[in-house]
């Protein structure tokens, strides 16, 4: 029987880290299921520092700052009650709206 050496141990189980991170497992998955399969735990910590080591590290992104548009205010067109009674018609300024006392309807 071959007896491999700490660092042909470690190497082996560095190479399956990385081929299952690229199959989208985890770091904690890979850990655990390692551990279950009977490997020591220092030596799968070992092997996740030295993967974790040659990864590249992400770079911070930048963010734009939020660009201020200004946009011309459009009239709001009268609601359909307003059309329907008469109310969506403008006003002038400072003009009043005078209410017939009798009937309580909008006066032209």
């Amino acid at each position: 029987m071959t007896e491999l050496r700490n660092g042909d141990y470690i190497k082996r189980l560095v190479d399956y880290i990385e081929k299952n991170l690229s199959k989208r497992y985890t770091i904690d998955q890979l850990k655990i299921l390692l551990i279950q399969q009977g490997y020591s735990r220092a030596a799968v910590e070992k092997a996740v520092n030295i993967v974790q080591a040659r990864m590249p590290k992400p770079q911070p992104v930048a963010k734009e700052r939020p660009k201020i548009e200004f946009t011309e205010v459009q009239e709001k067109k009268p609601g359909f009650f307003a059309r329907l009674f008469g109310l969506g018609k403008k006003k002038k300024l400072g003009e009043e709206a005078k209410i017939d006392p009798e009937t309580g309807k909008l006066m032209q």
